[in-house]
């Protein structure tokens, strides 16, 4: 993980306060002393740092720890694929590049009621291109009080190198 200090290096000399700074670097180093383990947010600006390719981010995330189940979805120009990684199991692929909020296991009828996530994976699935329908329901949550609301939806364009 020594490839890893360059990028915190620029990200730490973007923040506006040395305690940001302080903060920074604690969380990345707790790891190390912690079962060495990585939360994705890190992981991923390492990976768009270090990485130019699918095959590349692919091939570097399968040699890290991850700290906490995440579906990951890897995009270039030429490819995009989502892969299952966490603390407890291997790397998986999925069956195609969408996501929703678990991994490859079956989600029990209970854990359905309350995130809609196999809802949600095929609404996904079935909008293909159509962007507006990612901002209405089931797509677009906003049961923020019960930690399911939506923070964000992106639009990826990787053959012309956009995102809105």
């Amino acid at each position: 993980m020594h490839e890893l200090v360059p990028v915190l290096d620029r990200l730490a000399d973007q923040l506006e306060s040395p305690q940001a700074r302080t903060l920074l670097t604690m969380a990345t180093v707790r790891p190390f002393f912690s079962g060495c383990t990585q939360v994705v947010p890190l992981v991923l600006r390492y990976l768009l740092e270090t990485c130019r390719t699918v095959d590349e981010a692919f091939d570097r995330l399968r040699t890290i720890p991850i700290a906490i189940p995440q579906n990951v979805t890897l995009v270039d120009e030429h490819q995009s694929l989502t892969v299952y990684v966490g603390p407890d199991i291997p790397m998986a692929e999925a069956h195609d590049a969408c996501a929703a909020n678990h991994q490859h296991l079956p989600v029990p009828d209970e854990q359905e009621r309350t995130t809609r996530t196999r809802a949600r994976l095929a609404a996904v699935q079935a909008a293909g291109v159509d962007v507006p329908s990612m901002l209405r329901p089931p797509l677009y949550q906003c049961s923020y009080d019960q930690w399911l609301g939506t923070v964000y939806t992106a639009h990826y364009r990787p053959v012309e190198g956009r995102v809105t």
